[in-house]
C-alpha cells in the first residue's frame, strides 16, 4: 500500500518508508534491510516505526549487495553467478580461438619444439657448412663453433628460466 496525500504530513516525508515497506518491495527480509542500513539515522516516524529516505536506503542496499557479490579477485561469490561468469569466459576463449586470437597451448608447444629442433640443427651444422662451402680454416671454425655454443647456451637458459 502506498502513501496517500492525507498520510503525508510534509513534502520531505513523501520519500520516507519503513523497513517493512522496503523489504516487501525489494523482495528481501527485514533483517537484510536492517543490516544494510545499520548506522543510518531515521528520517522520520510513521505509526511509531522509523522511516528512512528512499534514495539513502537504495544506495545502502545496492552498494552493499554489489560489494558482497564480488570477491577480491573480481569473481562472483554466488555459485550461480560464478557458473555464468566461467561459462562466459569459456565462450569468449572459444570465440578467440576460432578467430585465431588464441592458440591452444599444445599447438604452441609443438610449434616451439619444431622451431627449436631446426635452430639446433642449424647450429650443429653451421661450422661444417662454413668449412666446406666458405673455405674457413680451423681457427675460424673454432670461433664460429664457440659463438654458436654461446648462443645455444643463452637460448637454453632463457627457455628454462621460467
Amino acid at each position: 500500500m502506498s502513501k496517500t496525500d492525507s498520510q503525508i504530513s510534509s513534502l520531505g516525508e513523501a520519500n520516507n518508508f519503513s523497513i517493512a515497506w522496503f523489504a516487501r518491495r525489494l523482495g528481501m527480509s527485514r533483517d537484510t534491510i536492517s543490516r544494510r542500513i545499520e548506522g543510518m539515522q531515521p528520517d522520520g516516524k510513521e505509526a511509531g516505526y522509523s522511516t528512512y529516505n528512499f534514495r539513502k536506503v537504495m544506495d545502502a542496499v545496492y552498494s552493499t549487495a554489489q560489494d558482497d557479490a564480488i570477491d577480491p579477485n573480481g569473481e562472483p561469490k554466488n555459485p550461480r553467478d560464478l557458473k555464468d561468469y566461467y561459462d562466459a569466459r569459456l565462450k569468449k576463449l572459444e570465440f578467440e580461438r576460432q578467430v585465431a586470437q588464441v592458440i591452444p597451448a599444445n599447438e604452441v608447444h609443438s610449434l616451439l619444439a619444431d622451431i627449436s629442433k631446426k635452430t639446433a640443427l642449424a647450429f650443429d651444422t653451421l661450422a661444417d657448412v662454413l668449412e666446406r662451402d666458405a673455405g674457413l680454416n680451423a681457427e675460424q671454425i673454432n670461433v664460429v663453433q664457440r659463438v654458436c655454443d654461446d648462443v645455444r647456451t643463452h637460448l637454453y637458459s632463457d627457455v628454462t628460466a621460467d
